[in-house]
């Protein structure tokens, strides 16, 4: 019996260090294609180079950690995507996101972007830090989906097939967080809901 035991620590081992180069080629090869996607949608949802960059460490070594790669053929770049997402929701939530978002970074992100008087540029981060605080208070899947629409420019079709959802399922949970995100401005910037 010792000798069986002894011969299958000795298989899994070879199996071991046989997997181990390729996993590690494979995720090498991953991080070149992929990681300027996974950083960018970072940054777009937790606004903050320096937790982008941490998020896209967490990303990978998430993966590392498997041990093994999942076949995804086409659908990298989605679920890379998606890791990135749910890793910078995480984050804030965690760490209850603080306000260090430098102007200059938000400006470039704004699709308006504000006279470059100093008063217009401090309320757009502050209405920017505001939004990423109230998509880390919804409910995980529901975030997903909105940040793929709102800050990805994915279309609800797009995402009811991420999701596995009917596209109209799509359209009343991005309608109903919108209307609460909103609700939610108005009071922020002392107006009524």
């Amino acid at each position: 019996m010792v000798g069986a035991e002894k011969k299958e620590e000795t298989v899994y081992a070879a199996t071991v260090r046989e997997t181990v180069p390729l996993l590690a080629a494979t995720l090498e090869q991953l991080f070149c294609d992929y990681h300027d996607l996974v950083y960018r949608t970072a940054y777009r949802v937790v606004g903050n180079s320096s937790d982008a960059e941490d998020i896209l460490q967490t990303v990978f070594l998430r993966l590392a950690r498997q041990g093994t790669l999942p076949e995804w053929g086409e659908s990298a770049p989605n679920y890379l995507r998606r890791a990135a997402i749910n890793a910078a929701i995480d984050q804030l939530r965690s760490r209850h996101f603080s306000q260090r978002v430098p102007l200059d970074e938000v400006e470039m992100h704004l699709t308006d972007r504000p006279a470059s008087r100093p008063d217009h540029r401090m309320m757009a981060s502050e209405i920017w830090g505001f939004l990423r605080k109230s998509v880390a208070e919804i409910k995980p899947r529901d975030a997903e989906i909105f940040i793929l629409s709102a800050f990805e420019g994915y279309g609800n079709k797009e995402i009811a097939a991420l999701f596995d959802l009917p596209q109209t399922t799509v359209g009343v949970i991005l309608h109903r967080i919108r209307v609460r995100l909103l609700n939610e401005l108005r009071l922020f910037l002392g107006g009524e809901s």
